[in-house]
């Protein structure tokens, strides 16, 4: 069992390579320690992490395989060395180095840091918990940015937010550059309607790390939300240069054209999608841009794909009774969307539907009911606002058609489809 002054040492010698790490004396201190004793093991594995820390993996390589050759039982040379391939994204061969010295040492906080890094980055959450929480159980000090923003990671992803705004706003007050902090509490800032705060946040870090893919997706979703979408394309397409197959930046621009009505754009990726992974989501969401072109065969030969694979697939579902709803087949609408509804009772777009169908069929009392619902969970949906206006005018309720329709026109982003409403609006009565 190790003592706690062993722990002391452990918090001590992990500070040196973070401390020194941007100070040249130190460096030039070491590279002298190194020119009189060649085969000093304690200078060369710091020296090594210093060059990591200042991503020079080559001369930090020359130093840990030499200090290793001289003591292969160093756990910290050990560590470092680890760290390098976890930098270098060669996870296998990281835990390799990290488990051998962890089982020398298993009070090498410096060990348990990259070990936690690498499950996050392998997905491994509860394994990358266990490790960060060791290392911040010992107490958290001017090292433990990267620690607590990796756990705060986890609690984003398990979605304890409350928990990650803590560990995000202790990393920050560390270290205020930490691109991977500043852009997951931008994503928690974002969702919690923070938009000033989180675009601040994500402009900062990509300030930094202009080509991270993640931060630009996020902050294009956040553009397209403050309907900027030409910034939020401008993103994505850089984006997407970077990383052509990244699957959320292709959805989310996806999205966007389809919102805008560029639907061979929007068809385009959801190809490219389609090619990467095939899912039923994708299938559903080309189904959907193929029944907005008017290509009623290919949309309802996705969306019967799709269901093939994943017959409760409430989005899907929802998409195909759509679908049989502007053809006028109501039943069979009703049938998708009610099964829709089974499976998740406040699917938006079903309840929308569903009121849309109601409105046709003259039951507008029941298309209300639905039609509030959905306004509920998505108060700003255009589609909604506009059948629930529609719905009012066909129950000679001006005042209340009146209001939604006004508020559909200004949260609608197509100005072409804006102007149409419009002039239907103002034929039937209804000044807006």
């Amino acid at each position: 069992m190790r003592n706690e002054s062993d722990k002391t040492q452990s918090i001590k010698t992990r500070g040196d390579i973070y401390r020194i790490s941007k100070k040249q004396e130190a460096i030039n201190d070491l590279n002298k320690s190194i020119d009189i004793e060649p085969n000093n093991v304690y200078a060369l594995w710091v020296r090594g992490g210093i060059y990591t820390r200042q991503e020079k993996y080559d001369e930090a390589l020359k130093d840990l395989n030499k200090a290793l050759e001289i003591d292969p039982n160093n756990s910290y040379a050990l560590g470092v060395r680890g760290e390098v391939s976890l930098k270098k994204g060669e996870f296998d061969d990281a835990l390799e180095y990290i488990d051998k010295a962890l089982k020398i040492d298993p009070d090498n906080l410096y060990a348990f840091e990259v070990r936690g890094e690498v499950y996050f980055k392998r997905g491994n959450l509860n394994d990358a918990f266990e490790d960060l929480n060791k290392v911040l159980e010992i107490g958290v000090d001017s090292n433990s940015f990267d620690t607590l923003g990796f756990r705060g990671g986890i609690y984003r992803v398990r979605g304890d937010n409350e928990k990650a705004l803590k560990d995000f706003t202790k990393s920050i007050e560390i270290e205020p550059n930490n691109t991977f902090v500043l852009s997951r509490l931008g994503d928690i800032l974002q969702r919690q309607g923070y938009d000033k705060e989180a675009l601040a946040n994500f402009t900062k870090s990509l300030e930094i790390e202009p080509n991270d893919v993640f931060t630009l997706r996020c902050r294009a979703q956040l553009y397209n939300k403050l309907r900027e979408n030409d910034k939020a394309l401008k993103d994505l397409d850089k984006a997407l240069q970077i990383n052509p197959n990244h699957k959320f930046s292709l959805e989310t621009r996806s999205e966007i054209y389809r919102e805008i009505r560029e639907y061979e754009k929007s068809l385009k990726d959801y190809n490219k999608l389609i090619e990467i992974s095939p899912s039923p989501n994708y299938l559903g969401k080309r189904g959907t841009v193929y029944r907005l072109m008017g290509r009623y065969e290919k949309a309802f030969k996705d969306l019967n794909q799709a269901l093939e694979q994943e017959p409760n697939n409430s989005y899907v579902l929802t998409m195909r009774g759509r679908l049989h709803g502007v053809l006028d087949r109501y039943e069979d609408a009703l049938n998708d969307i009610n099964h829709a509804l089974e499976e998740d009772p406040d699917e938006a777009w079903a309840l929308m539907y569903r009121g849309d169908i109601y409105r046709r069929q003259g039951r507008l009392e029941e298309a209300i009911i639905d039609l509030k619902k959905a306004l509920s969970i998505e108060p700003t949906n255009s589609f909604a606002l506009r059948i629930i206006g529609m719905t009012y005018y066909g129950l000679k309720k001006h005042k209340e058609a009146i209001l939604n329709l006004d508020k559909s026109l200004k949260v609608e982003q197509d100005y072409e489809f804006k102007m149409k409403m419009l002039k239907m609006y103002h034929q039937m009565g209804l000044f807006v």
